[in-house]
């Protein structure tokens, strides 16, 4: 049979009949397990539910059946939540794992392997060298090259601001 943990608040029309409640709560307790349902137990709380009640059911259908009910009369309203047995959850768990429930796993691994070709990805090629020497070698003469060619941007800046400075010249007209 399964079980449910029911969750009620008041309404305003329960609000105003509130001493009635426990003989309301009683009532529906005999008319469930006239039905055929365990109600296992029926607390009132304080905080946000009023009404907690746990209930074995015949079945899921009779289970909303009841829930129907207890809407109609407009003292409450619920929230229902289905609740598991230890027993109940090993054999979910073991019908998970027979019809491949280990995805999860596969998904990580994809996860990581994806997430390794992106970081491969953004990682420089790597030079093949001989030695260390021509490694050396290499990197001075890079070095150099560059140097060079700050150096010719430098001067064709200064060029230019110099140029802009100077007045423009006057020619004279030979007629």
């Amino acid at each position: 049979m399964p079980t449910y943990v029911i969750l009620y608040q008041f309404t305003d029309k329960g609000r105003r009949s509130i001493k009635s409640t426990v003989s309301r709560a009683a009532q529906t307790r005999r008319e469930n397990e006239r039905r055929g349902f365990k109600v296992i137990g029926t607390w009132w709380t304080q905080g946000e539910y009023d009404l907690i009640t746990v209930v074995d059911a015949p079945s899921e259908s009779a289970m909303m059946g009841a829930l129907f009910n207890v809407a109609e009369a407009g003292n409450v309203s619920s929230v229902s939540m289905r609740a598991f047995t230890e027993a109940e959850m090993r054999r979910a768990f073991a019908a998970a794992s027979a019809t491949g429930g280990g995805t999860a796993t596969r998904k990580r691994t994809t996860r990581k392997t994806a997430a390794r070709k992106r970081t491969a990805a953004k990682r420089p090629a790597r030079r093949k060298t001989t030695s260390r020497a021509s490694a050396t070698r290499k990197t001075a003469a890079s070095r150099a090259r560059s140097a060079r060619k700050t150096a010719a941007t430098r001067a064709r800046s200064a060029r230019k601001r110099t140029a802009a400075k100077r007045p423009a010249r006057k020619t004279a007209r030979r007629r």
